[in-house]
């Protein structure tokens, strides 16, 4: 086994652990809290912004193409966007 694909593995286990244990706290959170207006819809969008940064990772594992090279450059960026964004918002409310 390379050194890649043991990489690869690594990568890929840890970013579904952050995608199972996001999900995991967007399911707690709808059960306990009531969707409403203001800072409730804020940290689920967080928690959306932190779903698409772990699965823009499994853009890095597959072979290069055209279309996945504009997913790897724009797709991160704009997950962490989602994120940072609303976690300034929710700093200020």
């Amino acid at each position: 086994m390379s050194a890649h694909r043991t990489w690869a593995i690594a990568a890929s286990i840890f970013s579904t652990l952050g995608l199972i244990v996001v999900l995991i706290c967007v399911l707690y959170f709808i059960l306990i809290f009531p969707i409403a207006l203001g800072t409730t819809i804020i940290g689920y969008q967080i928690l959306v912004g932190l779903f698409l940064c772990y699965l823009a990772n499994f853009a890095y594992l597959l072979p290069s193409t055209n279309s996945l090279c504009w997913v790897r450059e724009f797709g991160m960026l704009g997950c962490k966007c989602c994120f940072y964004a609303n976690l300034l918002i929710e700093q200020f409310f």
